[in-house]
């Protein structure tokens, strides 16, 4: 009788400790799952805004007329031919030594890099769903789903990460000598550039939520799989 009562008593400690276990893991896994999807999300925004390839020239309300200021810029500063991308170039212009007109040309990925980059963070985002699913009705089945496909888009997310960042390597060598243009193109006898700013800033917050993703899909895989061990009984 004692034997039994104290085996019972045993068995009460194990299952409380294992319901302690799987409610801080639970709470663990659906903060890493929200940061994944967070994450995911932003990564998704930046990629979808940094494609399009964007030029635009304003000129002092004084020279409106010089029109032709704008055009000349355009055949200098182009995406398709001049202009490596990605990059945000911007060239400011200085009319008789005062500023009087700017060109900002903003060339963006590859459509084709960041069209692989968004189908991959729309599988990831698959994933995410699976695991937000599995923590829903307790399922290990979606958890293990989850916790090898969060891997594999993860492995996925730094391959496109590393092309990127060489994508971004090479525009700078390639944009060496436009982006350290100084007082050398000219438009009329009166119009030079005064300076070019080059940058690439934005670019590399795809990199960086890239990596971003990849560390809370990889914790997340991490928590939901040693969440779903405390699971008893699989009902799904």
């Amino acid at each position: 009788m004692e034997s039994f009562q104290y085996s019972t008593e045993d068995e009460l400690y194990i299952h409380k400790k294992k319901l302690v276990e799987n409610s801080k893991l639970r709470s663990q896994s659906v903060y890493w799952i929200i940061s994944s999807f967070i994450c995911l999300f932003i990564l998704l925004c930046i990629s979808l805004s940094t494609v399009r390839d964007v030029w635009d020239c304003e000129l002092d309300q004084e020279n409106q007329s010089q029109i032709h200021i704008c055009k000349e810029l355009r055949k200098a500063v182009n995406c398709k031919t001049t202009v490596a991308a990605p990059i945000r170039a911007e060239v400011m212009l200085k009319i008789n030594n005062t500023i009087k007109a700017s060109a900002v040309a903003f060339c963006g990925w590859d459509t084709a890099v960041s069209e692989i980059r968004v189908c991959f963070i729309m599988l990831s985002f698959l994933s995410v769903y699976y695991a937000w699913t599995a923590l829903k009705i307790s399922s290990k089945k979606m958890a293990r789903i989850f916790s090898y496909s969060s891997l594999f888009f993860a492995i996925l997310l730094v391959i496109s990460s590393i092309f990127d960042y060489i994508q971004i390597l090479d525009s700078k060598i390639n944009n060496y000598n436009l982006c350290n243009l100084i007082d050398e193109f000219k438009v009329e006898s009166n119009v030079d550039s005064e300076r070019m700013d080059c940058s690439f800033n934005l670019f590399y917050y795809t990199i960086l939520f890239s990596i971003l993703s990849v560390v809370s899909l990889v914790i997340s895989s991490h928590t939901v799989s040693a969440w779903s061990k405390t699971i008893s009984k699989d009902n799904y």
